[in-house]
Protein backbone atom coordinates (compact mmCIF):
# COMPACT_ATOMS: atom_id res chain seq x y z
CA UNK A 1 0.00 0.00 0.00
CA UNK A 2 1.26 3.60 0.00
CA UNK A 3 1.82 5.36 3.16
CA UNK A 4 -0.61 8.13 1.81
CA UNK A 5 -3.52 5.77 1.72
CA UNK A 6 -3.51 4.85 5.12
CA UNK A 7 -5.51 1.35 4.39
CA UNK A 8 -4.72 -1.38 7.16
CA UNK A 9 -5.77 -5.11 6.54
CA UNK A 10 -3.92 -8.76 7.59
CA UNK A 11 -1.25 -9.94 5.53
CA UNK A 12 0.35 -9.25 2.39
CA UNK A 13 1.59 -6.20 1.21
CA UNK A 14 5.21 -5.23 -0.61
CA UNK A 15 7.72 -2.64 0.12
CA UNK A 16 10.46 -1.56 -2.10
CA UNK A 17 13.70 0.59 0.07
CA UNK A 18 15.97 2.49 -1.66
CA UNK A 19 18.33 5.02 -0.70
CA UNK A 20 18.15 8.57 -0.60
CA UNK A 21 21.05 9.21 -3.24
CA UNK A 22 18.69 7.91 -6.03
CA UNK A 23 16.22 9.79 -7.59
CA UNK A 24 13.20 7.71 -8.30
CA UNK A 25 9.11 7.61 -9.71
CA UNK A 26 6.46 5.59 -8.83
CA UNK A 27 4.84 4.55 -11.62
CA UNK A 28 1.29 4.04 -12.16
CA UNK A 29 0.87 0.34 -13.89
CA UNK A 30 -2.66 -0.82 -13.15
CA UNK A 31 -2.76 -4.82 -11.93
CA UNK A 32 -6.27 -5.94 -10.73
CA UNK A 33 -5.33 -8.98 -8.76
CA UNK A 34 -1.95 -8.14 -7.26
CA UNK A 35 -0.07 -5.93 -4.77
CA UNK A 36 2.64 -4.41 -6.73
CA UNK A 37 4.82 -1.51 -6.98
CA UNK A 38 6.38 0.14 -9.97
CA UNK A 39 8.96 2.30 -9.51
CA UNK A 40 11.54 4.04 -12.53
CA UNK A 41 15.03 4.70 -10.88
CA UNK A 42 17.23 7.45 -12.77
CA UNK A 43 20.86 5.83 -12.92
CA UNK A 44 22.77 8.72 -14.93
CA UNK A 45 21.82 10.71 -17.15
CA UNK A 46 20.82 8.63 -20.01
CA UNK A 47 19.44 5.81 -17.97
CA UNK A 48 16.90 4.44 -16.39
CA UNK A 49 15.92 1.27 -14.26
CA UNK A 50 12.54 -0.27 -14.07
CA UNK A 51 12.12 -1.84 -10.73
CA UNK A 52 8.62 -4.07 -9.68
CA UNK A 53 8.09 -5.72 -6.48
CA UNK A 54 5.01 -8.09 -6.17
CA UNK A 55 3.32 -10.06 -3.54
CA UNK A 56 1.57 -13.39 -4.73
CA UNK A 57 -1.11 -14.72 -1.68
CA UNK A 58 -0.47 -18.20 -1.23
CA UNK A 59 -4.24 -18.79 -2.34
CA UNK A 60 -3.48 -16.77 -5.72
CA UNK A 61 -1.44 -18.30 -9.11
CA UNK A 62 0.72 -15.49 -11.01
CA UNK A 63 -1.22 -17.20 -14.15
CA UNK A 64 -4.47 -16.04 -12.88
CA UNK A 65 -3.32 -12.44 -12.31
CA UNK A 66 -5.23 -9.68 -14.63
CA UNK A 67 -3.49 -6.99 -15.97
CA UNK A 68 -5.28 -3.76 -17.51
Amino acid sequence: RLSTEGIKSRGGGVLLALNKSFTATILDVPCLDLEAIWISVRLNYKSNLLLCVVYFPPSRHVENAKYT
